[in-house]
């Protein structure tokens, strides 16, 4: 399995909707999202979804990433049954990639443009933490009101 399709399998969002990748390339990805039954309107949606749709899109470039800074734009009230998203990178670099994407309603004919985001990815650098040993040492310091031990 690749990891997109990991993100898509272990994600969020699939609480929420049921997920088809429709179309993935290097920097960008089509997605279809149909409602389990969230109730149109709710905007606290939207940032899961560009979450997700950003890191699938930046998955090539960055590998693992999460989103640092975004705007998210709203042109029209929230109808959430059946959703199409596109996500593609702008620009990159080693550790940050700029996106776009883009939420569609597919109810409507014309498809309708109800919201979307730009914003920065930065790349997650999960490093194994220095483990180092502690020394307490026990050592009573004076002042006036009290007595604090000091650790170093």
């Amino acid at each position: 399995m690749n990891q997109a399709q990991k993100i898509v399998d272990t994600h969020l969002l699939k609480t929420f909707f049921s997920i088809d990748l429709i179309e993935q390339g290097v920097g960008k990805v089509t997605l279809k999202l149909t409602s389990k039954g969230i109730a149109n309107g709710q905007f606290g949606v939207l940032g899961c979804i560009f979450d997700y749709a950003a890191q699938i899109a930046g998955y090539k470039t960055l590998e693992q990433s999460f989103i640092s800074e975004c705007e998210i734009n709203v042109h029209h009230e929230l109808q959430m049954d059946n959703l199409i998203v596109n996500a593609s990178i702008v620009s990159a670099n080693k550790q940050y990639a700029a996106y776009h994407c883009e939420i569609y309603s597919i109810n409507s004919s014309p498809s309708l443009l109800l919201a979307e985001s730009h914003g920065t990815l930065h790349k997650a650098d999960f490093q194994k933490a220095n483990l180092q040993t502690v020394h307490i040492l026990k050592t009573p310091v004076k002042n006036a009101n009290s007595t604090l031990t000091r650790c170093e």
